[in-house]
């Protein structure tokens, strides 16, 4: 098993696609846990949730499909958040540019966008993500968390 250099959480490894795919194979009964936004899991996700051990899987989803990993696609063609807040960054930041050739204080707005991203970056948030992690199509279908909890504790 690889384990990268990536920064991990406490209890956790990162692992390659495929020592993920070997693990499915020899345990059908491995799950998966998909922490990205609702909107994210329901446009593509790996079949399966969570197990004793959790794996953070190295290169993410699109490792996985570069690796030749099955995914569910679902009908959703939700962009993924950080793509949205970089739509949106760059679009207010347009306009301010634009802006500012009749009304030149409006370069202020992008240089507004610009402290913001800045700040996003050094402490880790992000104020325009969570704004639009909280519009209906990225909140995507709820999680029972109950149930989930009690099909691992069956599967232990």
């Amino acid at each position: 098993m690889t384990i990268s250099s990536t920064l991990a959480l406490p209890g956790t490894d990162i692992i390659e696609v495929s020592d993920l795919q070997k693990m499915m194979r020899d345990d059908p009964a491995t799950r998966i846990l998909d922490v990205r936004t609702g909107g994210e899991f329901d446009g593509v996700h790996i079949a399966g949730a969570g197990k004793q051990r959790l794996h953070l899987l190295d290169g993410g989803l699109d490792a996985w499909i570069s690796g030749g990993g099955d995914v569910v696609r679902g009908t959703s063609e939700t962009w993924a958040l950080d793509r949205q807040v970089r739509l949106v960054a760059g679009s207010i930041s347009l306009l301010g540019i634009l802006l500012s050739i009749l009304l030149p204080k409006a370069k202020w707005i992008a240089g507004g966008v610009a402290t913001g991203l800045t700040f996003s970056a050094v402490s880790n948030t992000c104020a325009m993500g969570n704004m639009l992690g909280k519009l209906p199509y990225n909140r995507g279908r709820g999680c029972d968390i109950e149930s989930v909890l009690v099909e691992l504790r069956a599967a232990a």
